[in-house]
């Protein structure tokens, strides 16, 4: 008897050890809504305050449309990069295709005056091999356009 109520005890703390290991993320109740670098910057309006998913070339903390337009420094989607070290824009991340799964945030610009919207990453997974280049352990809590 004994050793089924250990048994069971263990069972019901398990849940409870896994759960608290996992990496908080920026708005764990909404979907990702898949989109691509062309809606998003033909009307980046639909996806204000939005969780979405997107894949793109990155390259210095900046999304492009391909790695042609990297070059040439066109097209591009701004990633919000609050790693300490810049690890998101330097890191693993860097001049690779890649998905990237975050919060799209809407802001205002006082010096263009004018609305804008960045990327706040939670995962960025690298196509080629499907691996986490990098992953957001801390939730997200301040930003100043």
């Amino acid at each position: 008897m004994k050793k089924i109520m250990l048994c069971c005890g263990f069972m019901l703390a398990l849940p409870a050890a896994v759960t608290a290991e996992l990496p908080a993320i920026q708005v764990l109740k909404q979907p990702y809504v898949q989109s691509s670098m062309l809606l998003l910057i033909a009307k980046p309006e639909q996806y204000y305050n939005r969780n979405i998913s997107l894949r793109g070339y990155f390259k210095g903390g900046l999304l492009y449309l391909s790695a042609e337009h990297a070059r040439y420094g066109e097209y591009a989607i701004d990633i919000y990069d609050d790693s300490e070290g810049a690890a998101l824009t330097y890191g693993d991340c860097n001049n690779h295709w890649v998905e990237v799964q975050g919060y799209y945030f809407s802001g205002f610009n006082k010096d263009r005056n004018a609305p804008e919207g960045r990327l706040i990453p939670d995962l960025v997974t690298i196509q080629s091999n499907y691996t986490a280049c990098w992953q957001r352990t801390e939730p997200f809590t301040d930003f100043q356009l």
